[in-house]
């Protein structure tokens, strides 16, 4: 079954074609990546297809919809959440606030509408939940611009999560981290992604990540797809090794 297919789909600034008539079909249940060098228009596919950057042309369908030329806040309420390279917190909140005003927000309420405390304790439950598949929770009171990268990277997934996606876009979860950060947010995702049963596609440069998880691999060059398949069929892909990789990963 299909959750995300895109038909055509371009945008250019001024003479640049970033992103140029991509056709993605990417499964439900999937978890892949898709990969290229810097410029090769990966977060501009991000952003069209959430809708923080309008196309120019082509469709966009989620789980059967075309939801080409939608504002963004109405393709998250249909299902699908993303983070970003640059996280989107704030500063000045906890970890917990951050989540709990996300989760908030996707229900559509606020604390005046709460007249009785078990509907605040499930929204408190909630997001005690989602900081905790973050292996957060010991750090939820503390003031969100006083975390290290790594943790503020989580965070940013974690107000993703709150939004309840069918699909999960990842810009770069790993980027900046450690080694060891890096490798614990490659398990996290893989758990998050089996029992949550979303879907889940992410951007990465990290090659060690990519092959290790990934059930689909997609390669963007000069805003084109030029090759998708599982690891094994990439590692050995000429135009891919040549556009990109440099030499044959094995």
């Amino acid at each position: 079954m299909v959750i995300l297919q895109t038909e055509n789909l371009k945008k250019a600034f001024g003479g640049l074609q970033a992103v140029n008539k991509v056709n993605l079909t990417i499964a439900k249940g999937e978890l892949s990546s898709i990969i290229g060098p810097n410029g090769a228009g990966k977060t501009t596919l991000f952003n069209l297809i959430t809708g923080y950057l309008p196309a120019d042309s082509g469709k966009i369908i989620f789980k059967g919809e075309n939801i080409f030329g939608l504002p963004h806040y109405k393709i998250v309420r249909k299902g699908i959440g993303r983070s970003f390279q640059r996280t989107t917190i704030f500063p000045s909140l906890t970890l917990f606030e951050n989540v709990r005003a996300a989760i908030l927000s996707h229900k559509k309420k606020n604390f005046k509408f709460f007249t009785d405390s078990n509907s605040l304790e499930d929204v408190n439950e909630a997001t005690f939940q989602i900081l905790e598949s973050l292996n957060l929770p010991d750090k939820a009171y503390l003031i969100s611009s006083t975390l290290a990268h790594g943790d503020q990277k989580l965070l940013d997934i974690g107000i993703a999560l709150a939004l309840e996606p069918d699909l999960l876009l990842l810009d770069e979860p790993t980027a900046g981290m450690s080694p060891e950060e890096r490798w614990n947010t490659v398990a996290m995702i893989q758990k998050l992604w089996k029992t949550r049963n979303m879907t889940v596609v992410f951007i990465e440069h990290d090659m060690d990540m990519v092959f290790s998880i990934s059930q689909q691999i997609r390669v963007l060059h000069y805003g084109e797809i030029i090759a998708e398949g599982q690891p094994e069929e990439i590692s050995h892909n000429r135009a891919v090794i040549e556009a990109y990789l440099g030499e044959e990963m094995i």
